[in-house]
């Protein structure tokens, strides 16, 4: 299951009250082989944002789940190019965390760009800040509330000083980019990636609002 990091799978935790139901959840590291007698590990972050992921947080250590996967697009597989951009917003900057772990490229060759109303909304930054300085990677954090029109994705006062994608990525043209996040926010974010030249084919969109 190496490589799948980022990639996300169907959820069902055989416990009373959840077996019923499955949850798409990306994977927020690259899988951990087994050695010897020790199983393998997956992880996932879950963000409460309702009543059915709150109730996650009461689930039993050693409770038994079942799941379905890997799906989905964020993977070193699709990667095309030599350069990567990443791109992610709320819950939606946990599978960037993972790609980051194995993606190969070399240092000064990625960037990622992590969205949110303020630091609190930076899932796994610290973790995704520790990546990047291991690994080269220039890191930017758009925290402020939000603008609107054309560039609805980044914060207000960005856009007021004349901040734009090209801005922090100027080299997307020629990158595979990954997006990640809410769907009218990525919306926002794809719209200004095509505009920057960006082919479909370097386009790596992952929905983060089921």
């Amino acid at each position: 299951m190496a490589g799948s990091g980022g990639r996300f799978f169907f959820w069902r935790f055989l416990a009373p009250g959840h077996w019923w139901q499955s949850h798409p959840f990306s994977l927020s590291a690259e899988p951990s082989p087994g050695r010897g007698t020790a199983p393998g590990k997956l992880r996932i972050t879950v963000r409460k944002l309702g009543a059915g992921s709150a109730r996650l947080a009461h689930i039993k250590p050693g409770t038994k789940v079942a799941i379905e996967g890997p799906y989905g697009l964020f993977s070193t597989a699709a990667r095309s190019r030599n350069k990567v951009v990443m791109i992610g917003a709320g819950i939606g900057i946990t599978p960037l965390r993972s790609l980051l772990e194995t993606t190969p490229f070399q240092p000064g060759h990625a960037t990622v760009l992590l969205r949110g109303h303020d630091e609190s909304e930076l899932f796994l930054g610290q973790e995704i800040m520790a990546l990047c300085q291991a690994r080269g990677v220039t890191l930017f954090h758009l925290t402020g509330p939000r603008s609107s029109g054309t560039h609805a994705w980044l914060p207000h006062n960005a856009v007021e000083n004349g901040f734009g994608l090209s801005s922090y990525a100027p080299d997307i043209a020629d990158a595979d980019v990954y997006v990640c996040g809410p769907a009218p926010w990525a919306a926002s974010v794809i719209r200004d990636v095509r505009s920057a030249g960006v082919p479909a084919e370097q386009l790596h969109y992952e929905r983060f609002d089921w």
